[in-house]
């Protein structure tokens, strides 16, 4: 079981990476809802001048210390958040510090790594189900799984960080692709053994 276990995995990996590379270079489900700023240069060195350290950046952005205010506190805190998302007052960048090492092919390995490790975390999920859901069943708990991630994450960003909603939309579609095409080989691989005891 192992070592169907370790083949799907991989196999699934590589499927996964070919789902990656249809919906970016090919259908652009990843970037199209990315824009330019009107001026890139005053963009990134108004980034530079106000972001110096790197990280995550929000505006307007509650308190730590939020569940420390009383109930009156945080109301008013809130009403201002939302007057400011309201009049378009709201911003969420990313900004990295200098240095930074973005050079291909190695962001395409690091991908191919990543996909192989989600398709073992499937890979052992439906290692544990029983043998009698079959293939479809199987590809079906992989669908599952993609799906959770995206309700869990994905929509999330646009609940609390208000990403565009069709931005999360397309997250939506591409984790589908992946685990529709992944989940194919890990259904067909990776069978579960009948087990003489109850338990895991």
């Amino acid at each position: 079981m192992p070592f169907k276990i370790i083949l799907g995995a991989i196999i699934g990996g590589a499927l996964m990476f070919g789902g990656g590379y249809i919906e970016h270079m090919l259908l652009h489900w990843g970037d199209r809802q990315m824009k330019s700023p009107k001026d890139p240069s005053a963009f990134l060195n108004a980034v530079k001048a106000e972001c110096p350290d790197g990280g995550v950046y929000v505006v307007p952005k509650g308190p730590i210390d939020m569940a420390e205010k009383t109930a009156e506190e945080q109301k008013e805190i809130w009403n201002k958040i939302g007057n400011d998302v309201k009049e378009g007052n709201y911003a969420f960048a990313v900004s990295l510090k200098p240095g930074k090492e973005f050079a291909f092919p190695k962001p395409l390995i690091y991908e191919g790594v990543s996909n192989v490790i989600a398709c073992l975390l499937a890979a052992i999920v439906v290692s544990m189900t029983r043998p009698s859901i079959g293939f479809i069943g199987r590809w079906f708990v992989v669908m599952v799984m993609a799906l959770f991630a995206w309700a869990s994450i994905n929509a999330s960003y646009h609940i609390w960080y208000h990403f565009p909603l069709e931005w999360v939309q397309d997250e939506l579609l591409c984790g589908i692709l992946e685990a529709a095409m992944a989940g194919v080989a890990i259904a067909a691989i990776v069978s579960p053994r009948e087990r003489m005891n109850a338990g895991f």
